[in-house]
């Protein structure tokens, strides 16, 4: 095995493995895994916990077994978030939302409107998180944040807001460190692409999108590139989605598949190269795990969204439509922070370019035995990349500050 380290992990590839196949013995786990592209190390993981028998599903891609423990260790994330809520429910706080307001002074602007409009009267369950620097606590809707929770046992139904739930800033790292980044990376990631969204397919006329010539990539991608190309006579195009936070973000979007929604890939990361890495190994997969399943979603999605043409738009993401707005750049001119190799700078770093933009970061851990699992969650980012997951969501402040072309400092 070829015991790789990224830029991002506090121990190789080796070693994840070997502490995940202990904690598996520990909690009565056993997981299969599926190969669905042997060219380029697709993996999907099911996971099945023996005592209660619910079952979680990662994906994976990447070569020297990082497909591998990247799929097993996405359905461990998703299995120990929600065990941990349901093994613990002392942790979940049941109020409503003007208690939540007077109790704990929650800044209205910091919860999603959807939840503001709704009874501030009705009892919801809460979770407790941390500021990462400020001292001060947030409580944030567990009905937001765990796509699952209609399987928890919780006092009071919450179906009416399970529609705006997504698990967005979850992450497991071997390090608490480790963690933090990922979710805070998830967090910058999907801000940028629904601000890409609302710039391209919402805004009119739309901002020019900035094409990455494949020529100026590092040897390693144009080869990987060349060569999916070749076998899928595909036209991958990368575009570079960086938002005003600075922190580099690419889409990788195949361009001649016969389907509704062309499979994509999107990454963040201090350092470029590894987040174009990711992006491209992300549109390799969702390439590789496209199923009939995956079909009847986008046919259910289009119906939901057919009454509004501008969400429909940005749900299919057709760039080709944009091609007058395209703007060809060097992957040379993209801002790179590789130098930060120690992952507590590298969340230090990210800290400071959020507060810039008035954002803090909140977290809770769920688990951390062997390894960390964690919850975070920024509020005032942009959350209309919800809009890829075929829900009915506009945009927030932030927002629609890019779509009327005003400062968003």
């Amino acid at each position: 095995m070829n015991n790789f380290r990224s830029y991002e992990r506090a121990v190789d590839i080796g070693s994840c493995l070997s502490i995940l196949k202990e904690i598996f013995l520990q909690r009565s786990i056993v997981y299969k895994l599926e190969c669905f592209n042997k060219a380029f190390d697709v993996y999907k993981c099911r996971l099945t916990d023996l005592k209660s028998k619910k079952q979680f599903i990662g994906g994976g891609c990447g070569a020297d077994q990082k497909g591998k423990v990247s799929a097993i260790a996405e359905a461990f994330q998703h299995y120990i978030t929600f065990t941990s809520t349901e093994d613990n429910p002392d942790t979940i706080y049941y109020s409503s939302i003007n208690e939540m307001f007077y109790k704990h002074a929650i800044p209205e602007n910091k919860l999603p409107s959807q939840l503001i409009n709704k009874n501030t009267n009705r009892i919801y369950p809460w979770l407790c998180y941390e500021s990462l620097a400020e001292g001060d606590n947030f409580f944030y809707p567990l009905c937001l944040t765990e796509v699952r929770t209609e399987y928890l046992s919780l006092e009071y139904p919450i179906n009416d807001l399970l529609w705006r739930s997504h698990d967005t800033g979850q992450a497991i790292g071997f390090s608490k460190e480790e963690a933090l980044l990922h979710g805070i990376n998830e967090w910058i990631e999907r801000d940028a692409y629904g601000i890409f969204l609302i710039k391209h397919f919402l805004k009119s006329p739309p901002d020019e999108i900035r094409i990455i010539k494949k020529e100026s990539l590092p040897k390693h991608l144009f080869e990987k590139i060349s060569s999916l190309e070749t076998l899928y006579k595909e036209n991958i195009v990368i575009i570079d989605i960086t938002s005003d936070i600075g922190v580099p973000t690419f889409l990788v979007k195949f361009q001649c598949q016969v389907r509704i929604q062309q499979a994509t890939g999107i990454a963040t990361s201090l350092s470029k190269t590894e987040a174009l890495e990711r992006a491209l190994d992300e549109a390799i997969q969702s390439h590789a795990l496209y199923n009939n399943n995956t079909l009847q979603f986008y046919k259910a999605a289009i119906s939901h969204l057919s009454s509004t043409p501008l969400l429909l738009d940005a749900f299919i993401c057709d760039i080709s439509s944009k091609s007058s707005a395209f703007n060809e750049i060097s992957f040379d001119f993209i801002d790179d922070y590789s130098n930060l190799i120690n992952l507590e700078a590298q969340i230090d770093f990210l800290r400071k370019k959020l507060k810039i933009k008035n954002v803090n970061i909140y977290y809770r851990v769920y688990y951390n035995n062997g390894l960390y699992a964690i919850g975070t969650i920024i509020p005032r980012l942009e959350e209309f990349f919800l809009v890829k997951n075929g829900k009915y969501v506009f945009p927030n402040n932030r927002g629609m500050c890019f779509l009327k072309g005003l400062d968003n400092d």
